[in-house]
């Protein structure tokens, strides 16, 4: 009867343990493809933090304010892609506490490590603003004073973060997947001009600073 059942459905033993061995194999693969892309969009952030100081320094505001404009709207395309294709979401944490049965602790202290890493590599501040607001934006606002409010904290995630808090910010609203997409290329148009001001103000601070010294 059981080979019988087994015939008709198309299932064997045999089967189910190659079905298990290919997945034991897609897994290791799979994360070193999520490393790849993971290094691959920090090589870009930090590559794009340290042009725009550059263009800041030696650029007109104007130039340095297209260049990092496009070059911000690129990488949320590319961060958009690469989501739908497993680039891990760097901003979701896995904050809990320690389990008191001993089997659970490695599985607590690779969730709990994972998150220090991925803090680590978003940057604490949005890392911690996420953290802190992300239930708050989750759900549907009741009242026009919630919804203000989360309509400022969504406005000032995008206008002090980059592309990564901000497609995690929108993802964690109560939007629809259209929505998010148009908001997170408004995005660039809140934080780059934010961040050259920021930019333009700290450099000219250094080198007032620095005058002395070098006069």
């Amino acid at each position: 009867m059981a080979s019988t059942l087994d015939g008709t459905l198309g299932i064997t033993s045999e089967t189910l343990e190659l079905e298990i061995e290919a997945r034991r194999q897609r897994l290791p693969r799979q994360g070193f493809i999520e490393a790849g892309m993971v290094t691959a969009w920090e090589a870009q952030s930090q590559l794009a933090a340290i042009t725009l100081i550059a263009l800041v320094a030696l650029a007109p505001i104007w130039i340095a304010t297209l260049i990092m404009l496009g070059w911000s709207l690129a990488a949320t395309c590319v961060y958009a892609w690469g989501r739908k294709r497993g680039l891990p979401d760097l901003l979701e944490g896995c904050w809990s506490r320690p389990p008191r049965a001993a089997r659970q602790m490695g599985g607590w202290l690779a969730g709990t490590s994972l998150s220090v890493v991925k803090a680590w590599l978003a940057g604490v501040q949005p890392y911690l603003y996420c953290l802190l607001l992300s239930r708050f934006f989750a759900g549907t606002a009741a009242g026009w004073r919630v919804r203000s409010a989360r309509l400022a904290l969504v406005g000032a995630g995008l206008t002090f973060f980059g592309v990564t808090a901000a497609h995690h910010i929108l993802r964690k609203s109560d939007l629809k997947d259209e929505q998010v997409w148009r908001l997170s290329l408004a995005g660039p148009f809140l934080n780059v001009p934010y961040r050259i001001a920021l930019s333009a103000v700290l450099l000219n601070a250094v080198l007032h600073l620095a005058k002395p010294l070098t006069s």
